[in-house]
């Protein structure tokens, strides 16, 4: 059973000190993690100590994870004593955070973000296919030391103006692959800042517009010859 409890404790669970003094652990915890629970209780035993996550469960029934810090003291017949840590905000900022990259790794816009010096922070599963570097092999170089950008709209600062007025820049540029093969991008890049509204760096979202560009050409090149078989009609 429960031999002493913080306030911090009670508030956490919703129960009154008198209460919970008259509870056990299992009392407290989530049927589903009871059980990973008890598996831990052997192992603190024979070490000393423990840490891991699990899931309580709230005197109105309310389910919450929370970190747990335990020691075991032999002395006086054996007594476990743990510091608990509701981590319902830290989980729920992972899983946020996990969906997120499982959201960037499947579009299939290549997704590029650099620092304000343009090293490589991010580069997802599309950036790779379309490119033909790894994450692993491109993450921190420059991003000029591997594609070479051609802007078709102006110079790279006037690029580089409109992200500083704007925040943002849509335009066609040309660039390079790791084989070395130019290929036309519909390039729309955004200036990525902090709380205090502060540039640290730039996400580009590339699209390959080969496709476009060659029905674009073919088209060109059907209106010329319709073009000259009617001068010669």
């Amino acid at each position: 059973g429960l031999l002493e409890v913080n306030e911090t404790f009670c508030r956490m669970n919703g129960y009154t000190e008198q209460e919970l003094l008259s509870m056990h652990i299992p009392d407290l915890e989530d049927k589903e993690a009871a059980s990973y629970t008890a598996s831990h209780i052997q192992k603190i035993m024979e070490q000393g100590e423990d840490r891991f996550e699990t899931r309580n469960r709230r005197k109105d029934g309310s389910v919450f994870d929370v970190e747990v810090s335990i020691q075991y003291r032999a002395e006086q017949g054996g007594r476990f004593v743990g510091f608990l840590q509701d981590i319902t905000e830290r989980k729920q900022a992972e899983e946020q955070i996990s969906i997120q990259a499982r959201l960037l790794a499947s579009v299939q816009d290549a997704i590029i973000g650099t620092d304000m010096s343009y090293h490589i922070q991010y580069w997802n599963a599309a950036a790779e296919s379309l490119y033909g570097w790894k994450a692993e092999d491109i993450l921190g170089p420059p991003l000029e030391e591997l594609i070479q950008n051609e802007y078709l709209q102006g110079p790279l600062e006037e690029v580089l103006r409109q992200i500083a007025e704007k925040g943002y820049w849509k335009g066609e540029v040309t660039q390079n692959n790791r084989d070395g093969t130019r290929i036309p991008i519909l390039a729309s890049v955004s200036a990525i800042t902090n709380d205090q509204g502060q540039t640290t760096g730039l996400v580009a979202v590339n699209r390959d517009i080969t496709e476009r560009k060659q029905a674009e050409q073919a088209l060109l090149e059907s209106n010329e010859l319709l073009s000259l078989f009617m001068k010669n009609s």
